[in-house]
């Protein structure tokens, strides 16, 4: 069983409470380098004065993470950012708008620290691959400043809605921290009374799946182990419901070079139905096959599009063995098997090198990379849903690369944690 706890939250004081929505950021790994620029220019008690002292991808110079520990001293020693005398839960809600969809919807996490635990015990499941290059720049950041700058994101069963229910009390009351960003908000509480936080450390039992962070996850595995600092032991993560109304998982679509839509088109009949369909059609054919069972997807081509569809009752030609059943149920899994392996010859292993396969999350994107030429066809995926990312990853199981988009993402420098005290 997992173990959370309060924790002492370093956030921005109450001077700077009109300015939060240009200190607060997104997380690091999707600010671009003109993003960067520009949110460091903006003010400068920016939170990605230190969450990103190089572009994201980039491995840095020690000099650079000893800026990025400069700057979080200076922000500590002016005021600007504060902790918290004593430790707390904090429950943060985002408001935001659905992409493609004319509509607000709201999720609800909660801030707290985390034991960690290697992924053999079985506490903290992980359900994706990572990079070394990745983790090398946060280690390098957690060494120079000694904190956890960002959370992660992580997922918890919640069946009887038990510590949904205490969350939403929590935000009947007027938020510590509240900012809102390009029309989406961003609202904390704080839960310190111990009554409060005994009734949440009770509510959320048994494990943890990470949705989005697993580089960060390792990243604190590895530091604990090196620092040897008691607060190393847990890692500031922020944990939403399986069970949570606002829990959005976007796909990640496909772009190939080296292959074309047509012949593909035509390999695929004997496997799949296969339906010509016009470009325009295929995102809500996307979005109102989302809860089908069987395997569909979108194939853009220059200029036919189709839509392919697993044959009912098939459960498919192309089965990985050395996978679970929940594995190979799952659209990004056969598209990757029965279709970019089997007929693109581009194996999962491959991924990490190739240059054939391209990813982007917007439809329109992905069309209009084939048609500039610089692709030669485009995959289009439905979203994985959350319960089949928690069967996938109870039994073991880790998903192909970029097979979840978890919507939208926890926005850095709300709260910070402290490892180092």
């Amino acid at each position: 069983m997992a173990n959370i706890s309060p924790f002492r939250g370093i956030h921005y004081g109450a001077q700077l409470a009109a300015a939060l929505p240009d200190l607060i950021s997104p997380p690091y790994d999707v600010v671009t380098h003109d993003d960067r620029l520009a949110r460091l220019a903006r003010h400068a008690d920016s939170i990605v004065h230190v969450i990103l002292p190089v572009d994201h991808g980039d491995v840095g110079a020690p000099g650079d993470y000893a800026r990025s520990a400069g700057e979080l001293q200076r922000l500590l020693a002016s005021g600007a950012l504060i902790e918290d005398a004593e430790p707390a839960y904090y429950v943060y809600r985002q408001t935001f708008a659905v992409p493609g969809a004319d509509r607000y919807i709201s999720r609800t996490g909660l801030f707290c620290a985390l034991a960690l635990s290697p992924y053999g015990e079985g506490k903290v499941l992980p359900h994706e691959e990572t990079r070394a290059k990745a983790k090398q720049d946060r280690l390098e950041l957690m060494r120079a400043t000694q904190v956890n700058t960002e959370p992660i994101y992580c997922l918890y069963e919640d069946p009887e809605g038990r510590a949904a229910g205490l969350l939403a009390a929590v935000s009947e009351r007027e938020p510590m921290l509240r900012a809102t960003v390009d029309g989406d908000s961003h609202e904390v509480w704080r839960v310190d009374d111990p009554e409060g936080v005994d009734a949440i450390s009770a509510a959320i039992q048994g494990r943890i799946w990470i949705a989005d962070g697993h580089h960060r996850y390792e990243t604190a595995l590895a530091y604990a182990a090196e620092s040897g600092l008691s607060a190393a032991g847990r890692m500031m993560v922020v944990l939403s419901a399986f069970e949570d109304a606002g829990l959005v998982v976007l796909p990640t679509h496909r772009l190939v070079r080296g292959a074309s839509a047509e012949a593909l088109a035509q390999a695929l009949g004997s496997a799949f139905d296969v339906q010509p369909m016009d470009r325009s059609a295929l995102s809500e054919r996307l979005a109102a096959s989302a809860a089908d069972d069987q395997v569909g997807f979108g194939l853009i081509g220059r200029p036919g599009s189709y839509w392919i569809r697993q044959r009912a009752g098939d459960v498919g030609r192309i089965y990985d063995a050395g996978q679970s059943p929940e594995w190979n149920q799952l659209d990004v899994s056969l598209l990757h098997k029965a279709v970019i392996e089997a007929h693109l010859g581009v194996t999962l292993a491959d991924l990490a090198t190739t240059d054939r396969i391209g990813y982007v999350r917007d439809v329109e994107e992905a069309g209009a990379a084939v048609d500039s030429g610089g692709w030669d066809l485009a995959l289009l995926l439905r979203g994985v849903r959350p319960g089949q990312l928690r069967d996938v990853a109870a039994v073991g199981g880790k998903m192909p690369p970029k097979s979840t988009y978890f919507y939208p993402k926890l926005w850095s420098g709300l709260l910070l944690r402290a490892l180092n005290r």
